[in-house]
């Protein structure tokens, strides 16, 4: 599904982005992943995380002292969130961003809210 996105300014006046979108995720088999990825390079433009190949995605979760998000996502909650910071360089530099998240899930609805720090 396309997802939407928007700037939008929170309290703090920093620019954030809401991502409003569906997600499905399926299993791929192993022999087939060369060639899809050959098929998506012919019609997809790479963001700008993605300087002559493929980078990593790194995220540290956090969660309350009694595992509200684990338990919410293990119980199948169909609203939950949960809190999170991502980079898109194992060992960023100091003038890199890293983006704190929060992202909301209801029912097949993800809300992605993210600031740069």
């Amino acid at each position: 599904m396309p997802s939407t996105s928007k700037k939008v300014r929170n309290l703090a006046s920093h620019t954030k982005m809401a991502f409003d979108r569906q997600e499905f995720k399926y299993l791929v088999p192993l022999s087939m992943v060369d060639h899809i990825i050959a098929q998506l390079d012919q019609i997809m433009v790479r963001d700008k995380f993605s300087k002559d190949d493929y980078y990593g995605v790194y995220s540290i979760y956090f969660d309350t002292h009694d595992w509200q998000a684990f338990y919410s996502k293990m119980d199948g909650n169909l609203h939950r969130k949960k809190l999170r910071l991502r980079s898109y360089s194992k060992n960023p530099e100091p003038n890199e961003k890293i983006f704190a998240e929060i992202k909301e899930k209801n029912d097949r609805e993800i809300l992605k809210r993210r600031v740069a720090i």
